[in-house]
């Protein structure tokens, strides 16, 4: 039986003492809700793979696992081979946007687990990009916001981020000619190809890959929205969705989701999740850090940094956040100027991009195919 290090005693009843055939468990990287993500490889060739085993537990949050986990094997299976080749439906060279969606190798509905087989990536943007650690500066808890290798090369080679961004809008032509939202992009969700998904080296980019469609949904079903992760949500789909726990029945929660699709385009809800990532990468703090950061410059003699995550509220009030969308989007370039991240205010192209797809009415936000021929863009 394969080790179960990283659970709790109470999760091994829950995912420990079963395991999937033909692989063998090495560690886990991640877990929330019934699921749990492990690094395997394949028996007997080695090959790394990530392995989402989803348990069939009783309440609504298992059934939600499970509904979301059948989401991701039915958009994996508009793009992929899943007979465990893992080779692509579509044509690359036509669509280049399939490269940069991890693949879905091959999944087994058992009786106790759903499993679902990828091909490995990497880590997280969220993890190459920032390591947050709580500590005390004058008396007073705050958190130290220390930028990662990959986020180093950002800040020193403009084009990094350029290539980041072309990947992932290849992805996002490819979802709107699909007519798919993939409705939940974050830096969690984005892999960047690393060795072995060592964050520690120095960082030569590779590119990315697209992960997690647990939220995806037809354009024009827009009424399946899901509350994603609100500092990557629009504010049309916040205010949609309202304050937490504000009583609204079902019906009348998805009445106000499907007016969503009049007043949107089936690529304005991840061009401003990408616009909002983009943000995060030029401010240098995470848009979610509700507690007061420090980060430091470097060298160069400037004082330290100090600050919260530009859409932070306390509480996870939609319209407070919606309230603080707004002034951002408002003096977009000052809130870039005065963070330590990276100064894409000098560049008018850059700020002319971010600020499509920031746009505050939704279906003014950069179409994919604009984007990619965008001067900021286009000169890759």
């Amino acid at each position: 039986m394969p080790s179960v290090d990283g659970l709790t005693h109470e999760d091994v009843a829950v995912y420990g003492n079963r395991w999937l055939d033909g692989y063998s468990r090495v560690k886990m990287l991640g877990r929330g809700g019934c699921a749990v993500v492990w690094l395997a490889e394949r028996r007997p060739t080695g090959d790394k793979v990530a392995i989402k085993q989803v348990a069939k537990c009783c309440g609504a949050k298992g059934r939600a696992d499970i509904e979301s986990a059948w989401r991701e094997i039915n958009v994996a299976a508009m793009y992929f081979d899943l007979s465990g080749r893992g080779g692509f439906k579509i044509d690359p060279l036509q669509y280049p946007g399939v490269v940069h969606i991890a693949r879905l190798l091959e999944y087994h509905d058992l009786k106790r687990d759903l499993w679902l087989v990828f091909d490995f990536a990497g880590a997280s943007m969220s993890k190459v990009s920032f390591k947050i650690q709580g500590t005390f500066f004058h008396g007073e808890r705050i958190y130290n916001v220390i930028h990662m290798p990959f986020y180093k090369s950002l800040q020193r080679d403009i084009r990094v981020l350029k290539r980041l961004l072309r990947d992932i809008f290849q992805a996002l032509e490819l979802f709107w000619r699909s007519g798919l939202v993939h409705g939940d992009l974050k830096p969690d969700n984005i892999l960047l190809i690393t060795p072995d998904g060592d964050s520690q080296r120095d960082f030569v980019y590779q590119g990315v890959r697209i992960i997690d469609f647990g939220s995806a949904y037809r354009y024009h079903e827009s009424h399946q929205v899901g509350m994603a992760t609100p500092e990557y949500m629009p504010p049309e789909a916040l205010q949609a969705m309202g304050k937490r726990h504000s009583g609204k029945s079902r019906d009348e929660l998805q009445h106000r989701l499907s007016g969503l699709v009049d007043q949107s385009t089936p690529w304005s809800f991840d061009t401003w999740a990408v616009g909002a990532i983009t943000l995060e990468l030029c401010v240098g703090v995470p848009l979610w850090l509700s507690y007061k950061a420090r980060v430091e410059y470097g060298q160069g003699g400037r004082r330290p940094f100090m600050g919260m995550g530009h859409f932070a509220v306390t509480g996870k009030d939609n319209d407070k956040m919606v309230q603080k969308q707004r002034d951002v989007v408002a003096h977009l370039r000052k809130s870039i100027s005065e963070s330590p991240g990276i100064p894409l205010h000098k560049d008018t192209d850059g700020m002319d991009l971010l600020t499509r797809m920031l746009a505050w009415q939704p279906d003014e936000r950069i179409w994919p195919t604009d984007a990619l021929s965008h001067p900021f863009l286009a000169a890759l």
